[in-house]
């Protein structure tokens, strides 16, 4: 029979970790339950070699903040459910990690909710993503907080796989281009300073493929390697500053093709967050403000400000929406008619829905056409190295005969 890892809490909210024999999943699941065990972790060991060792993954410094955020709601949709609250769930999850940067994470929200502040407010104050604080608020106000913290944890683990797949496409045109790199560099640092004087000591014209190796070593070899540097330099103080990846943010979203794709993202994301504010019983006025914050650049939070704004006014949402000139006229039928039939919240959804299953088409076609594209792109320039240089070694014979 098949043996099982798991994570799982006891009743007095200590954690367990072992292994467990039987026939599938949901036998070990009800096998843990009736032993008064809570699982939250539960996988075939032979899918995870660390489980034998029964040691913890550690989230933070190996894995992005979101794998973090993840395992976080996990347990703490797990421990609400089970009856701790919300101060005495994070307790736990504190006391079981064991990184240092989890531990401040946790403590931090944890002294917010100490203070008197909201759930919602505790956990923005502690640097979780104003969508996912959105989320959290739709949670407080209709007393469903496990049920959305579960909500944000496979939101992320979405996320997660989404761009594991993007990362895995990318590892073939990756590996290409890197190795075009190396065989340029070695022609023009190795190749071309050998067989560059021959031609000068003859007094003939140099090929082009020669001028072209020699003016890359010479950029390289001047003040280009020092631009490089510059720049990347300047690209990571960039990425680590807010007002920097603000900046970033705004310029890949007027790209042509990534704008359009990542504002389309945008979209979706503000009509799913909105949706579920107004089915958890959120004021419009107060699920609009909150909503807007899913905005990524300025120009989109101005814009579902001003969604904000013309509703208060007195206008219907489906003609604020489409004052902002970011949704379809698709989209906005369909919350034209969701609001005339009372079913706002549903239609938002579908709306979002129907964007991702479009988006991740895109994505999907994108991904399945760039690899050959760029092994085609790749060859030919190969091709075009290997027939330069070769003509270039003939002719040096041509040479040899004047």
């Amino acid at each position: 029979m098949p043996e099982f890892y798991y994570e799982a809490y006891l009743q007095d909210g200590r954690t367990d970790r072992n292994t467990i024999v039987a026939s599938d999943e949901h036998a070990a699941h009800a096998a843990l339950s009736s032993a008064g065990k809570l699982p939250f972790v539960l996988k075939p060991v032979s899918q995870d070699p660390s489980a034998r060792t029964g040691q913890r993954k550690n989230l933070f410094p190996r894995r992005s903040r979101k794998h973090g955020f993840q395992r976080l709601f996990t347990e703490l949709s797990v421990l609400l459910n089970s009856g701790f609250t919300i101060d005495q769930a994070i307790e736990v999850i504190t006391a079981d990690s064991n990184s240092n940067a989890e531990v401040a994470l946790y403590r931090e929200i944890l002294d917010n909710l100490k203070e008197g502040r909201s759930v919602s407010e505790a956990f923005g104050a502690g640097g979780i993503p104003a969508d996912i604080t959105a989320l959290i608020t739709a949670g407080e106000h209709s007393g469903r907080l496990a049920q959305v913290f579960s909500s944000i944890a496979e939101r992320f683990d979405e996320s997660a796989k989404r761009k594991s797949e993007v990362l895995e496409s990318l590892l073939y045109p990756v590996f290409l281009l890197v190795m075009v790199t190396v065989a340029l560099f070695v022609l023009a640092f190795f190749l071309v300073p050998a067989i560059e004087p021959i031609f000068e000591a003859s007094g003939a014209d140099t090929p082009t493929i020669l001028a072209i190796l020699s003016g890359l070593r010479d950029f390289f070899t001047g003040p280009g390697l020092l631009l490089v540097l510059v720049w990347l330099t300047f690209l990571g103080i960039m990425l680590s500053l807010p007002s920097g990846r603000t900046l970033m943010s705004s310029l890949l979203f007027k790209l042509p093709l990534a704008g359009p794709f990542l504002s389309r993202s945008a979209t979706a994301d503000y009509l799913r967050v909105l949706g579920l504010l107004l089915a958890n019983g959120v004021h419009v006025k107060q699920a609009l403000r909150l909503a807007s914050g899913t905005a990524r650049t300025p120009s989109l939070r101005t814009g579902f400000d001003r969604v904000e704004e013309t509703v208060t006014s007195g206008k219907s949402l489906h003609y604020a929406l489409a004052d902002t000139g970011l949704f379809t006229h698709g989209q906005i039928t369909q919350i034209r008619i969701g609001e005339e039939s009372d079913n706002l919240p549903a239609m938002l959804a579908r709306c979002a829905a129907i964007i991702d299953r479009a988006q991740k088409a895109t994505l999907d076609r994108l991904m399945t056409f760039l690899t050959p594209a760029v092994t085609i792109g790749m060859g030919l320039l190969i091709g075009t190295l290997v027939v330069s240089v070769m003509s270039t070694l003939l002719s040096i014979n041509d040479l040899a005969l004047r």
